[in-house]
């Protein structure tokens, strides 16, 4: 039987829109369960063993903005936890695809669910092939966001018939991390197109340069064609 795994995130909030908080973004993030990624999984985990981190769970905002579990962790720790994760994402065998919602065109949640519902759909729609190629699809969500947990119910249980849900923790998908991944990077380069970094973050990368060339530029290369 062929499995394919889908992992979803999101980036932001179903809020009004907000100077910190000016999109949503949604990324899934597409395994073919043939492709083993066993071996990734337990290269990285060596890798991230070895820095002093608070866990083995990456989490992109705080870890860039130096927040939370990584207030007291320097520049040069944080930045060798992401290239870590991120040389992980750039050799483990997915693609992916993210649905941004500009947070100032939106009026009410109402039209919010329509648009995100809309756009999802049609993209499955379009690359139903694609999809119904699998005996079985599995989607994978922490449940973070109830309306969008609704969106993704709706959408999936409507196009295919062969889909399965599981709610699941980033601690035990390294795929969902790299969801998170995916998300923050989208939000970046939405940021640095309009030149819109925040000190923090222009701290972390160094540079617009820097962050569009040995990142973004990178992980666009897995996405969804």
């Amino acid at each position: 039987m062929k499995f394919l795994s889908i992992f979803v995130d999101e980036s932001g909030d179903y809020g009004d829109f907000d100077i910190h908080s000016p999109y949503y973004i949604v990324t899934l993030v597409f395994h073919d369960q043939s492709l083993s990624i066993k071996d990734n999984i337990e290269a990285l985990d060596q890798k991230i063993g070895l820095l002093d981190l608070p866990n083995k769970t990456i989490h992109m905002g705080p870890l860039i903005r130096r927040e939370k579990e990584y207030i007291n962790y320097s520049r040069e720790l944080r930045i060798k936890a992401f290239r870590k994760l991120f040389a992980f994402a750039n050799k483990a065998p997915f693609t992916y695809q993210t649905f941004v919602i500009d947070k100032k065109q939106i009026n009410d949640r109402l039209e919010w669910n329509l648009r995100l519902t809309k756009e999802i759909g049609s993209f499955i729609k379009d690359h139903i092939n694609y999809f119904i190629d699998f005996d079985v699809v599995k989607v994978y969500y922490d449940n973070g966001q109830r309306e969008l947990t609704g969106v993704i119910l709706a959408i999936f249980n409507t196009i295919m018939s062969n889909v399965e849900f599981k709610m699941a923790a980033p601690s035990n998908y390294k795929l969902l991390q790299i969801a998170d991944l995916i998300c923050t990077l989208e939000l970046l380069s939405l940021k640095a197109n309009s030149r819109d970094l925040s000190v923090s973050e222009l701290s972390f990368f160094e540079s617009y340069r820097t962050l569009n060339k040995n990142y973004i530029k990178i992980i666009e290369k897995k996405r969804f064609i």
